[in-house]
């Protein structure tokens, strides 16, 4: 299992209160997907994030992931919305990863220069039962693990 400590991805939540939210704990596995580039070299492709560029080495067909910490950080006092700034980010819907496979096609473009072949894939994932994650407000949810498979939708 690979331990890791992500920063950078955002996750945005509102709240209902000026106490920093608590992380929900899935109570059985959440299907959810997940955006990765594809990157094409020598006859051979190789899966990365889109936003930190983390190579993705799948083994029996997934990738499990693993962080210490989820973060929320308040990021306005006037109207309770939160920012969550590690974790392992995906979608809950199809259709919102689809959207974020444009904005990674452009933040890719920009911050990884050196490989112009490559596609932007969209992975089926779960967030494990006993998993800790946060809802964002994008249909984006991040969590303490995430299972990556090997199968593109």
């Amino acid at each position: 299992m690979l331990i890791i400590n992500i920063g950078i991805m955002c996750l945005t939540i509102k709240s209902k209160s000026e106490m920093q939210p608590e992380p929900k704990v899935a109570e059985k596995d959440i299907n959810v997907y997940k955006v990765l580039r594809r990157e094409f070299r020598l006859g051979k492709s190789k899966f990365i994030t889109p936003y930190m560029g983390l190579k993705i080495n799948f083994s029996d067909g997934k990738w499990v992931g693993d962080v210490d910490t989820l973060y929320p950080l308040e990021s306005s006092e006037y109207d309770m919305r939160w920012e969550v700034h590690t974790g392992l980010h995906a979608y809950k819907t199809k259709v919102a990863a689809q959207a974020d496979v444009r904005n990674s096609e452009m933040y890719s473009n920009i911050f990884f220069p050196h490989c112009n072949d490559y596609e932007m894939v969209i992975c089926k994932a779960y967030i494990p039962k006993g998993a800790r994650y946060y809802i964002g407000t994008k249909d984006d949810i991040v969590s303490d693990r995430l299972v990556v498979e090997n199968v593109t939708v």
